[in-house]
């Protein structure tokens, strides 16, 4: 039983260190890894009216929005509009309901996630 066990974490341990990519060293039984996550940092944008009936006004003090892409609760993209100058966008000839905006900075990384009410 104690060979079996021995060898269960052994071969656990190296799965883990092949999952986690090339900077993982072992000293012991501590895992090491030189990876570190950074966080972005949050972009500040006002997204209004909300709820709104005809246009989407954004205010991005920071310029820091590239694109916004509008969902469906069910998941589909009904809309996308890329962000410029422009910082006005019609959404006048969807149905009224619930959509997810979806905002992502210049860099092509979701930076946040906003509930829009269309009446």
């Amino acid at each position: 039983m104690k060979q079996f066990l021995l060898i269960f974490f052994t071969i656990s341990t190296y799965l883990c260190m092949a999952q986690s990519g090339p900077n993982v060293s072992i000293e012991g039984e501590k895992v090491i890894s030189s990876q570190v996550y950074q966080k972005p940092d949050p972009i500040k944008v006002s997204i209004f009216p909300n709820p709104t009936a005809h246009f989407l006004n954004i205010d991005d003090a920071q310029n820091q929005i590239g694109t916004l892409k509008l969902f469906s609760l069910l998941g589909n993209n009904v809309k996308t509009f890329e962000v410029d100058a422009q910082k006005r966008f019609d959404i006048s000839d969807l149905p009224n309901g619930l959509y997810l905006l979806q905002i992502i900075d210049k860099q092509n990384n979701i930076a946040k996630t906003i509930r829009l009410k269309k009446v």
